[in-house]
């Protein structure tokens, strides 16, 4: 649940200081090195795409009344436990990937950009949908109710 995500990142990032500390000036590492730019940028796309989709799902969709509680550094599974967590307040769905996927964003400094574009736009769109539906059945409520109303002022007149 998100925890490749940080086990993928710290091995992209282990295995780039690797190449350039340890075979900096190796002339057949260079094709290495690029790879790793190249599975860089897979990554941060991959995570920013799964963070924008599971926030927006959390966002939009109620969610359980299971708890959870923060955690300094990589998420794990085990965080929190004992009174702190009895009193935390509900988690959103999917909390423990959402921190996962956060603290990576974070660490690759693309949590802010990702929270102002793409995040945004997603969940602003959705709701747009969601509140037109929901104008609609409004509506029809409405209009069923004022038929109803005028059938019974028509049946009382006669």
């Amino acid at each position: 649940q998100g925890q490749d995500y940080v086990t993928a990142l710290r091995l992209l990032e282990t295995t780039g200081a690797a190449v350039e500390s340890s075979l900096k000036g190796v002339a057949s590492a260079k094709p290495s090195s690029a790879k790793i730019t190249g599975f860089f940028d897979t990554f941060d796309r991959s995570v920013e795409a799964d963070f924008v989709h599971t926030s927006a799902e959390a966002i939009l969709v109620s969610a359980g009344g299971s708890t959870s509680s923060t955690s300094r550094g990589p998420p794990t599974a085990s965080a929190g436990g004992g009174d702190a967590a009895a009193k935390a307040p509900p988690s959103l769905l999917g909390a423990e990937r959402l921190r996962s996927l956060c603290w990576c964003l974070a660490r690759r400094e693309l949590l802010r950009p990702t929270l102002a574009g793409g995040l945004r736009d997603i969940v602003l769109g959705q709701l747009k949908k969601v509140l037109k539906n929901r104008a609609k059945t409004l509506l029809e409520e409405l209009m069923t109710l004022q038929q109803v109303q005028e059938a019974r002022l028509k049946a009382e007149r006669e």
